[in-house]
């Protein structure tokens, strides 16, 4: 007879797969630098925590392979932990840096840009993201 549970292995089994198909042909050096990609694998493990969290117990002795506790402190890591680090950067070194590099950009507006190199797409980019907020 299907379980309460079920619901959430189906969430678990989604997300885990999800995980999967986004680092699948990713490096650790391809996948550190990707935003985009780090960010929907956070969501993942969000949704795989909660899932993790909301089995039942009698349903968790059944699959003593899953460590649900580990599979929740995951989450626990994403959504807290990682976002208090976020916060306490966001309030205390973003604007630091802030201050540090308007006025450098600032300075480099009068300047002739030189041109990119082959493939270098994120110089390329960050000039266009600079010039589109007036930055430089």
């Amino acid at each position: 007879m299907p379980s309460r549970s079920d619901g959430y292995f189906l969430d678990m089994l989604l997300a885990a797969r999800s995980i999967q198909d986004f680092t699948s042909g990713q490096t650790q050096q391809s996948f550190a630098v990707d935003r985009l990609r780090i960010r929907a694998i956070e969501r993942e493990f969000v949704i795989l925590g909660e899932a993790a969290r909301n089995v039942d117990e009698i349903t968790r002795q059944q699959f003593s392979g899953l460590d649900f506790r580990a599979i929740v402190g995951m989450r626990n890591i994403v959504s807290h932990d990682y976002r208090d680090v976020l916060w306490e950067s966001s309030q205390h070194h973003v604007p630091k840096l802030i201050s540090v590099l308007e006025p450098y950009l600032e300075s480099l507006k009068d300047q002739e840009p030189s041109p990119p190199e082959p493939d270098s797409y994120n110089e390329t980019h960050s000039r266009k993201e600079l010039d589109k907020n007036n930055i430089m």
